[in-house]
């Protein structure tokens, strides 16, 4: 089966070349179905997916494309895609090294912007130095096993020496490294603020699901997963507080939100995954819709006080990104309160009581942050400099995404809470018990 996933992903690129770009939004969703149809996927990898496949159509159907970036775009999905179905970890490097390659010239495509050449110069370097430490982990594990299966890993773990445990160190420290979480977090933002919206709604999604399947597969050591993820609760918090650039800003909302579900991934447990994946979901989802709205106002805007006075612009799109933001922030009753409700919770329920009361203090530092944007958004005095220079430049955007988007936030704030606020946990609970037969 695995031989005809390749041939179909291989058609779906080359085929992908001479459509336009609203025949690309219906070909996604028909290569959805038939790999849904005619590939062995457990359901855990359809979620996941599915997931990605929604999230990039609409970043695809969001902007216009050349045929050289279709090009980067269907390489970067094409290797999101392989990692799901392979476990070999040579199979896994090629792929992390497509993704690097692929995001590394998307960011530089914009080459009379100096900010972008730079942070595609720092994606390249780092990754490079990142994808080295990988493979060297990978060399010496296959000094001990030459299958480099991560599954056989997973079961051998007891009968080998240190030189196993040295080599899932540089793995997971690499794959740490290229999702952003502290100490490995200092690149990320410059990374953010050198691209655009669309770009960054892309890498702060797509290519870090893919990672975090990786972690998942493997099997980690937990205590160092654990320490990484309070530095990053801690840091990206913090950070956030001293950023006035909006990209920036979602960089660190982004290493904090991600502190939290590694955080339940570091219990090593089903019900630490468990949360771990609905907190996943949830993120993912609001910060890419919470994106998109934001390209909708302005797709150049940098500062965070060039937000002020939209909210008499669009009035209903102005509400509907403020209920996103404290979705993110955590605020009751939006479902991304029962994200951080539901790590607490089982934080406590193992006895780690100075954890949970950890989180609850910087989840509600972080929150000041969050309310910042909103008070921008709203009560952003007129007399600002900025705020006279956007109305002078305002552009009227045709806002195509406003009914999608509305209709989102209906069935988002109504369906996940008041109407059944269990429907993700009963999802995530069902692929949880699909995951384990994978």
């Amino acid at each position: 089966m695995i031989t005809y996933s390749f041939l179909i992903i291989l058609t779906f690129i080359i085929l992908n070349f001479y459509l336009n770009k609203n025949k690309n939004f219906i070909f996604y969703f028909l290569f959805s179905l038939i790999m849904f149809i005619f590939i062995d996927l457990s359901n855990f990898q359809i979620f996941l997916w599915t997931l990605c496949s929604f999230i990039f159509i609409n970043i695809l159907n969001n902007i216009d494309l050349k045929l050289d970036i279709l090009l980067l775009y269907n390489f970067l999905i094409f290797s999101v895609y392989t990692i799901f179905l392979f476990e070999n970890l040579i199979i896994l490097y090629l792929c992390i090294e497509i993704q690097t390659f692929s995001l590394f010239i998307l960011i530089c495509s914009e080459k009379k912007n100096i900010k972008s050449l730079e942070a595609g110069l720092k994606y390249f370097i780092l990754g490079s130095i990142s994808s080295s430490i990988f493979l060297l982990g990978t060399v010496i594990l296959f000094k001990i096993f030459p299958l480099l299966e991560v599954n056989l890993f997973n079961f051998l773990i007891k009968d080998f020496n240190n030189f196993y445990f040295l080599g899932n160190i540089m793995i997971l420290s690499s794959l740490i490294f290229k999702i952003g979480l502290s100490p490995f977090h200092y690149w990320i933002a410059d990374i953010y603020e050198g691209s655009n919206l669309n770009l960054v709604s892309l890498l702060a999604s797509i290519p870090k699901l893919s990672l975090f399947y990786i972690v998942l597969k493997f099997n980690a050591i937990y205590e160092i997963i654990f320490i990484c993820s309070i530095l990053s609760i801690l840091i990206g918090t913090i950070a956030g507080f001293n950023q006035t650039k909006f990209k920036r800003l979602i960089a660190y909302s982004g290493i904090t939100n991600f502190g939290f579900i590694f955080l339940g991934l570091s219990l090593n447990n089903l019900l630490g995954l468990e949360v771990s994946l609905f907190y996943l979901f949830i993120y993912l989802l609001s910060n890419f819709f919470f994106l998109l709205i934001l390209t909708i106002y302005n797709y150049k805007f940098n500062y965070v006080i060039e937000l002020s006075n939209y909210y008499y612009y669009n009035k209903i799109l102005s509400i509907v990104l403020i209920v996103f933001i404290l979705s993110i922030a955590g605020i009751p009753p939006l479902i991304g309160f029962l994200n951080k409700l539901f790590i607490v919770e089982t934080l406590i329920f193992y006895n780690l009581f100075l954890t949970a009361l950890f989180c609850i203090i910087i989840t509600s530092i972080g929150i000041g942050f969050y309310l910042r944007l909103i008070k921008i958004l709203i009560f952003q005095d007129y007399s600002n400099f900025i705020s006279w220079s956007n109305i002078i430049k305002f552009e009227y955007h045709d806002f195509k995404y406003c009914n999608i988007i509305n209709s989102v936030f209906i069935f988002y704030f109504l369906t996940f809470y008041f109407i059944n606020p269990r429907l993700f946990i009963i999802i995530i609970d069902f692929l949880l018990n699909c995951y384990r037969w994978i």
